[in-house]
């Protein structure tokens, strides 16, 4: 028996009167050089991913036409990572039917579609980095994404062989906010409606109905979780039987779903119901409508901090007083710390500036060390209660003496030396490697320089030149000298390492070589316990075992990114993410099951049944129910922070005007100061006779560096 199982998703729709320019797409591979098959396209571009890019603060680069554009959200079920970078495949076709009065409509979205190579520019469709598997030779995109109305696409279904996506998800190919900006997904998750535009005035009662399936229903998601499930379960729990209540408790904790199953007892041979997701948008203009584009009127507040406690409580304490910012500051900050300074006793005020300025930075794993430690003396026994007693001298060797012969010591100095020389040489390559990109990426700009600035970039043969002999092949022997050494198993000796003559080859060495220092030790000890007779061992605990181990460095600490809080109406988080559970009180979504019908069936029928089901489903009055919507405003949900920053380097022995591109030595001293009492450095006051403001600040270089992305 097949069943369905109708999921409730969020709509939006942005009516447009005129044509309007917005953000473009995050990602636009048909900007990149390829060859049509007819001739080159954009052979002046750099191949590079920044042509490709969406650049800050250029909102008007894709025109929207005029009309009516939906915009549907996937349950956040289908939008959460599974394991390992895999995400749910997510309904590839998609049903959008427009009522008004007596009149309906019906369009068929299909979300996997690919456009042939050869097409020319499609307006409607959004550009898909895709690899042709057949022909390398190909243009390295395809649009993605078509409408069709529903009784053309029915009558191409019987001897259509277009090529489609394989798998389509919620990041696309890979970008996280694919579809959740519009942008991104118009043609995928998305559809367009001209008939509304112009001076026409967009009616009340106007309903879009939006409901998506999967082609594939061997791609189902809840097919695949039940599979999933039930090879786990029964690795787990191989006694047990998998029972309809342990599957759904499951079912609602995974996927956040609610729903009657319809079956008393499990079958594990049952198919799992198809979902169908599904939403409804009513509209409801007010009598004023303008049909404006919505627009970010509310006053926004922010706070700037190292932290996000930090800015928070600057935030809280200028609301709060402003003559007294800084001690509210400090008060609302030291309440989020309360467990980190309730153990303090003495120096309470010292301890907290400490632990407020260690909040501001991230530990990073440093180098390797070894460690000779002392392995467990005797195994637990239930007969032996001492054993048993943490406090015992015989259950751990917490008590027992440590005690390694001067050459074994000596053989551990000199391993910790090597490794150090080895962590060392890993960073140089590393950073030969960042440096070497960095020479590439000038290289492909000099081969494609902007238009009229030619004379400006060095000869790309000369840069070319300079790559090989000073980047690539000083690389490759710093590789060779270093060597490669597997140290995520030390146990695995002897370790292949590369060249006899490399860093590596000389530290798998003396790894091999203390462990079989450590071994005969140990052998030692044993021998000279065996050797006593049976009253003398009563009277001696059994010798300590010791053992070889890798553990981490000495952490480096880094300064954390600065954090930015906003307050305001305008950004306000959207009710279309992360949010499917919010109208129960167990945080579930509530869900349908429509039994004894089949997506052929639906499909013959036009979805009759299915929105007879819907209409029973809808809120009565002024009640709020997740897949049911009433338009009365333009949406305006933020989801993307763009952010320009302008830094001015210091001036005072930088490495701007240096002639080896390096700081001075005394680049710090010379600008900064650590006082006796502070934690952080302070910039040093200029020597002027000058007395405003200015006089006390860094002398910085008049060229500043612009950087800018988004959030």
């Amino acid at each position: 028996m097949s069943h369905l199982l109708l999921v409730p998703i969020h709509l939006d729709a942005l009516h447009l009167k005129f044509g309007t320019g917005v953000a473009e797409s995050m990602a636009a591979p048909n900007r990149l050089p390829y060859f049509s098959g007819k001739r080159d396209v954009n052979p002046d571009t750099v191949n590079l991913s920044e042509s490709i890019v969406s650049q800050p603060f250029q909102n008007k680069n894709l025109h929207l036409k005029a009309g009516v554009h939906l915009h549907w959200s996937l349950p956040d079920a289908l939008t959460q990572e599974i394991e390992d970078g895999k995400f749910p495949a997510v309904p590839n076709r998609w049903l959008v039917t427009r009522r008004l009065g007596e009149e309906t409509e019906h369009w068929i979205v299909e979300s996997d579609y690919l456009h042939s190579p050869s097409v020319d520019f499609q307006a409607d469709s959004v550009t898909y980095p895709y690899a042709d598997p057949e022909d390398p030779n190909l243009p390295a995109f395809r649009y993605l994404g078509r409408t069709l109305k529903l009784e053309d696409w029915k009558q191409q279904q019987s001897n259509d062989n277009s090529q489609r996506l394989e798998r389509l998800t919620a990041i696309g190919y890979g970008e996280p906010t694919f579809a959740a900006f519009y942008p991104n997904c118009r043609s995928v998750f998305g559809f367009h409606d001209p008939d509304y535009a112009d001076e026409t005035a967009l009616p009340e009662g106007l309903q879009y109905d939006v409901i998506g399936w999967y082609d594939n229903a061997e791609q189902n998601y809840l097919s695949e979780f039940l599979q999933d499930f039930q090879t786990s379960f029964k690795t787990d729990f191989p006694d047990e039987e998998l029972t309809i209540d342990i599957l759904m408790n499951n079912l609602q904790e995974e996927l956040k779903w609610k729903f009657e199953w319809g079956d008393e007892r499990f079958n594990p041979n049952s198919e799992a119901p198809q979902i169908l997701c599904h939403s409804r948008l009513t509209f409801q203009p007010p009598k004023d409508y303008s049909g404006q584009p919505p627009l970010a009127t509310a006053n926004i507040r922010l706070a700037v901090a190292n932290t996000g406690t930090e800015a928070l409580s600057a935030y809280l304490a200028d609301t709060i007083d402003q003559s007294q910012k800084a001690v509210i500051e400090e008060q609302l900050e030291a309440l989020q710390f309360a467990d980190d300074l309730e153990s303090q006793q003495l120096d309470i005020g010292p301890k907290f500036q400490e632990i407020r300025h260690e909040a501001g930075f991230n530990a990073v794993t440093g180098h390797f060390l070894w460690k000779v430690r002392i392995e467990t003396q005797t195994q637990p026994s239930p007969s032996d209660p001492s054993s048993l007693d943490p406090s015992s001298s015989n259950s751990t060797s917490s008590q027992t003496k440590f005690d390694i012969p001067s050459d074994i010591a000596a053989a551990l100095d000199t391993l910790n030396q090597q490794q150090q020389r080895y962590d060392a040489a890993l960073a140089e390559v590393d950073a030969r490697r960042r440096q070497l990109f960095s020479d590439w990426y000038k290289y492909m700009v000099c081969a494609y320089p902007p238009e009229d600035s030619q004379d400006d970039y060095p000869d790309i043969d000369e840069v070319k030149y300079y790559i090989q002999q000073q980047g690539l092949e000083p690389l490759l022997e710093k590789a060779r000298l270093t060597g490669r050494l597997d140290l995520d198993n030390p146990d695995s000796l002897p370790l292949t390492s590369g060249a006899e003559n490399s860093l590596a080859f000389e530290l798998a060495g003396l790894i091999d070589r203390l462990g079989r220092m450590i071994d005969a030790h140990n052998q030692a000890l044993q021998d000279k316990y065996n050797a006593l007779d049976e009253t003398e061992k009563e009277k001696t605990t059994q010798p300590p075992s010791y053992r070889l181990e890798l553990v981490s460095g000495p952490r480096y600490w880094e300064p954390k990114e600065p954090v930015v809080l906003m307050e305001g109406d305008a950004v306000a988080a959207s009710q279309r993410h992360g949010e499917d559970g919010r109208l129960s009180e167990d945080g579930l979504l509530e869900c349908k099951m429509i039994a004894d019908r089949t997506i052929q069936s639906l499909v013959a029928e036009d979805f009759r049944s299915v929105f007879d089901t819907i209409d029973q489903l809808a809120p009565q009055g002024e009640q709020e129910k997740i897949g049911f919507s009433l338009w009365t405003a333009q949406p305006w949900n933020p989801i993307l922070l763009e952010w320009l920053v302008e830094v001015f380097p210091v001036a005072e022995g930088g490495n701007k005007t240096s002639a080896n591109r390096k700081y001075s030595e005394d680049f710090l001293t010379q600008n900064y100061a650590l006082d006796t009492k502070d934690i952080d450095l302070s910039p040093k006051p200029r020597q002027s006779v000058v007395t405003d403001a200015a006089a006390d600040r860094i002398k910085t270089d008049q060229d500043s560096n612009i950087y800018s992305g988004s959030s």
